[in-house]
């Protein structure tokens, strides 16, 4: 693992504030990705503001049992609100409800999240090959990305329609714990499955994520953890992926969907 003394962790990127319900980000330029908020910064921050309501022991560390976001627009500006509803708390789950907002109150996003106290029974990852192809153009252009930049990102392979993506458990990635944060995973979803329709056709301009629903186990290693995608379906501008998190002991990590329109609509 690298040193972390000149390296924040993940959640120090964002420095959120403000009240549980309303939680502010005042985001600089290391959340960003084409011009915007990158989206997988969008649904990092959703799932800090969740966290961040989900119970009063500030050393407890809850898993996003399941999360859900839908994009409605870039985020565009340096200041954003995650307004946050308590939709109910029973046992060991808490569900949020969580728009989150522009400068002008204009809604980018909005959140789904249950978040528990409890882990779920390990499993071994399902059977994978890494695909053959060489993933270098695609780990460089993730890693011109600034949220993207100093996560350790690679592509150790790659094909037509699947592609395996890793971020290693440098300090940027990781949780006060030392293992990697779930809402960095939510960030390797974001790039893996934002990437895979890459290797499908090379569009006239860059596209966007629409929306990404995840899972979590509980299990969040102190290793690299891998991001396996395949694409289900998908049309010349539409693309449907769903992606498999595993660690470098091919433990299940956690699965998502998600859905990626090229903007040029070929």
């Amino acid at each position: 693992m690298q040193e972390q003394d000149s390296v924040r962790l993940f959640a120090e990127d964002f420095a959120v504030c403000g009240p549980n319900d309303a939680t502010q980000l005042h985001a600089e330029a290391q959340l960003t990705g084409v011009g915007a908020l990158h989206g997988g910064a969008i649904a990092a921050f959703a799932l800090l503001a969740a966290r961040r309501g989900c119970c009063d022991d500030a050393s407890a560390i809850p898993s996003a049992a399941s999360f859900h976001i839908n994009f409605l627009r870039a985020g565009r500006g340096a200041l954003f609100n995650a307004h946050t509803t308590s939709a109910r708390q029973v046992k060991e789950l808490g569900f949020f409800d969580l728009s989150i907002r522009d400068a002008d109150d204009q809604v980018i996003a909005s959140a789904h999240t249950a978040l528990s106290a409890r882990r779920t029974d390990l499993r071994s990852a399902d059977p994978w090959t890494t695909p053959p192809g060489d993933g270098a153009e695609y780990a460089a252009a993730g890693c011109a990305l600034p949220f993207l930049r100093d996560r350790g990102l690679s592509v150790p392979g790659v094909a037509v329609g699947r592609l395996e993506m890793a971020f290693e458990p440098v300090a940027r990635n990781l949780d006060s714990d030392g293992a990697m944060h779930e809402a960095a995973m939510l960030a390797l979803i974001d790039a893996a499955g934002s990437t895979i329709p890459y290797t499908v056709r090379r569009p006239k301009s860059h596209g966007a994520t629409l929306s990404l629903s995840a899972h979590f186990t509980g299990h969040r290693p102190a290793s690299s953890v891998f991001a396996r995608a395949r694409i289900r379906d998908h049309s010349a501008q539409y693309f449907w992926s769903e992606i498999d998190l595993v660690d470098a002991r091919e433990t299940h990590c956690g699965s998502a969907t998600l859905l990626y329109r090229f903007a040029d609509g070929a």
